[in-house]
């Protein structure tokens, strides 16, 4: 997703607010009185609590009534180091159903507080990390939005870096955004170059005089003084003290030296409170200094702001009011009765009316001006009228003081296109995602154009996946290759109705492989597409299998046990335990060339030995047996090792016993095993494939290399620096292939 993809509220100008600190919510004509309010500050954005299972779903709905975005924090308490559950997974549900877009699901996770018994483990962001992507493909995966956790005001943690290594920047690239929490503390919004702490300035005798004694802690101006020369801190930069307000910018350039590009930040709590005091060098925040400050950031947002930067949510609407009554969040609230007495309010502080008094301006990246382009969109082989392809209309932003947009649009069923209210720019349009023209629009230009888009990506291939009596099969890996050369572009997994759908394809012939690998394997061919329409192939697959054998005992034979026997042995059993006897047996072992002819027995041959009976005489290496059915899969017995075991010589024999069971669940036990004479230890190797997100394992100190617990499909291994060094390696979901 682009910055301009990302949902916004009508006419955003990017104030917001944090409502409280509960997840229970007032509703019905309790609400009235707050959406007023909200209305008449003319806020945007609004930072919210949910239970986990939708406590918020009326105030969420009220508030998008209203031309607010809500962002939705699905609580739970001391979030770390657990992962989002089936509640939140409800809760997620409901109010993505309701129009919710933004999601948080963690917070602050590098202070010990948010960690369950105050416990934060020296490997935090490993966790958080890995909890993270976790929950970004299930919160992505729902239709939601969500945010890479804030950390404490003044973090600098890089989580953006460690997901990226995790082999995941898709998620980054496809609608995560950047949480952060950049309160002021009691720091002017310029810190840290602001002359206090860059110069140790003295405090003037206006200055001191200013702000009540309370505000000074009741110090004298010879003691602040002496504070701010002892203090001062020339040369400090933001990467040193993030502390203040203008932490987004730190962020900001984090994000674009690791990516290369920005992704959304929105403070979702952040700003001025009253009586915040930690700097002892200035003085506590006071009500008129924080309406100031607040109102500096919202002219920020109205006219400054980066298209990244979407809205700070100030700490905090209300407290008490709305049924939270800790007397910290009460005395940090707007609408409070906390400092009545001391500062002669009257419920509220001036910041309220102050936003209300001041005009709202829609963001500089929103605004629209006069001009209309009007397209007609041909194919360029045939002239037909190009029907309901997908436009991207981008603004260049070279015009002085204008902003960057992209507008995501699509041609009727004549292939017709108007955007109105456009400003005076260049824009480049781009037609199923490629470049086709770059068009200068005048401020109060009607400009109307006919354009034929050369033939490229624009074909599609979809259907269902049934078995032989109209079933959906869903879940199975299906998988698109290019006839010739042979060579495997995309994958993806089955929906609940079996569906499945590859688009922006090439003219030329396809193939198509589902389930490769395992009993349901059916492969399509010489599938034929002209670039420009969409081909339905619908796909039957056997029956799902209703039985594989499974490893039910893989034992090594004691010393006493073996006598002076090198052998690997066992028995097959059908369901119930009974010997089955004709059953192919396969062993294998580690090392072999790839067109090795492995040695097979059939079980229950030796009349004198119980039926359902095999072996095989081993010599000295790693051995790996399976069965070998047309009819159902097979577990392999892994890693029989027959020499250099610690404290034991040959002779050496294994017992294993393999039984035919009902399927409960594809399996998820392949392994993938290489090795990569030469390589740098520490590299990175990439596997992809099966529509499962990227594995990323480093090469140890033989240049090997392990991936495990891999489900059925197609794979492909890349090799930091290289490249691909395999591809089109089918796994059935229980089998071990070794790659050199």
């Amino acid at each position: 997703m682009e910055i301009a993809d990302f949902p916004r509220p009508p006419e955003d100008n990017g104030r917001g607010v944090h409502w409280s600190a509960r997840i229970y919510h007032p509703s019905g004509r309790d609400l009235d009185f707050w959406i007023q309010e909200l209305t008449a500050m003319h806020m945007k954005w609004v930072k919210l609590l949910d239970d986990g299972d939708g406590s918020s779903l009326e105030l969420c709905q009220r508030l998008l009534d209203a031309g607010i975005m809500p962002i939705v924090r699905l609580f739970r308490e001391r979030p770390n180091p657990g992962r989002m559950g089936g509640r939140e997974v409800s809760g997620l549900r409901k109010l993505v159903a309701a129009g919710v877009r933004y999601f948080e699901t963690n917070n602050e996770p590098d202070l010990p507080a948010e960690w369950e018994n105050d416990h934060k483990p020296p490997d935090w962001l490993d966790i958080v990390t890995r909890n993270f992507i976790y929950e970004a493909d299930i919160v992505l995966g729902e239709g939601g939005l969500l945010a890479i956790p804030a950390m404490g005001p003044g973090g600098k943690d890089n989580l953006v870096t460690r997901i990226v290594d995790a082999g995941r920047e898709d998620l980054l690239r496809n609608g995560v955004w950047m949480a952060i929490h950049n309160y002021t503390l009691n720091h002017p919004l310029d810190y840290p170059d602001d002359p206090v702490n860059q110069e140790g300035r003295p405090l003037t005798r206006e200055e001191y005089e200013r702000f009540p004694a309370w505000a000074w802690d009741f110090r004298s101006m010879e003691q602040i003084n002496e504070r701010r020369a002892r203090d001062k801190n020339p040369g400090q930069t933001l990467a040193e003290d993030a502390t203040c307000f203008r932490a987004w910018e730190l962020t900001g350039q984090m994000i674009y030296d690791t990516l290369g590009y920005h992704i959304p930040i929105i403070s979702t709590e952040g700003g001025p409170v009253v009586g915040w005091g930690d700097d002892l060098r200035y003085p506590k925040v006071v009500p008129d200094q924080q309406a100031e400050w607040q109102l500096a950031i919202t002219r920020f947002f109205q006219e400054e702001a980066p298209a990244w930067y979407f809205t700070c949510c100030t700490w905090l609407l209300a407290s008490r009011p709305l049924g939270d009554f800790n007397p910290t969040w009460e005395q940090m609230s707007w609408y409070t009765d906390a400092w009545n007495e001391r500062f002669g309010l009257a419920g509220q502080l001036p910041i309220v009316q102050a936003l209300k008094d001041l005009p709202p301006v829609v963001r500089p990246e929103l605004r629209r001006g006069e001009a209309t382009l009007s397209l007609l969109l041909l194919r360029g082989d045939t002239g037909q009228p190009l029907a309901h392809a997908p436009v991207v209309l981008e603004a260049l932003g070279r015009r002085p003081g204008a902003a960057r947009r992209r507008l995501r649009l699509q041609t009727d069923e004549m292939g017709r296109l108007t955007v109105d209210r456009l400003t005076e720019d260049a824009y480049r349009l781009l037609v199923f995602d490629g470049l086709l023209q770059e068009i200068d629009l005048a401020a109060q230009e009607h400009k109307q154009m006919e354009l034929r888009v050369p033939a490229g990506r624009h074909s599609r291939i979809a259907g269902r996946v049934t078995d032989p009596q109209g079933a959906p099969q869903p879940g199975l890996t299906v998988a698109l290759h290019r006839a010739s050369p042979p060579r495997l572009l995309a994958q993806a997994a089955t929906d609940v109705d079996g569906g499945y759908e590859f688009d922006a394809l090439a003219k030329g012939k396809y193939v198509l492989r589902v389930a490769p690998g395992t009993a349901q394997a059916t492969e399509v061919r010489n599938i034929t597409v002209d670039g420009w329409e969409a081909e339905e192939m619908d796909v039957t697959v056997p029956a799902a299998p209703t039985m594989r054998y499974v490893v039910v005992r893989k034992r090594l034979l004691s010393p006493e046990e073996t006598g002076n026997e090198n052998k690997l042995f066992g028995q097959v059993l059908d369901e119930n335990g009974a010997p089955l006897d004709g059953v192919l047996v396969r062993m294998r072992w580690t090392g072999a060339a790839p067109d090795t002819h492995f040695p097979t027995v059939r079980s229950g041959q030796n009349p004198f030995k119980p039926r359902g009976y095999f072996e095989f005489i081993h010599t000295p290496g790693v051995f790996m047996l399976d069965i070998v059915d047309e009819e159902y899969e097979s577990e392999v017995a892994e890693d029989l090792v027959t020499a250099n075991m610690p404290d034991r010589s040959r002779p050496i024999s294994y017992e294993v016993i393999f039984q035919r069971k009902p399927v409960t669940q594809t399996p998820a036990q392949s392994r993938i095993i290489g090795e990569v004479p030469g390589g740098t230890v520490g590299a990175a190797v990439t596997l992809s494939g099966a529509g499962a997100a990227p594995q990323v394992q480093r090469l140890d100190e033989e240049r090997r290399f392990l991936f495990t617990d891999l489900p059925a499909g197609v794979y492909q291994v890349s090799l930091e620096g290289v490249g691909v060094i395999a591809e089109e390696i089918t796994l059935s979901g229980v089998d071990s292939v070794e790659v050199e």
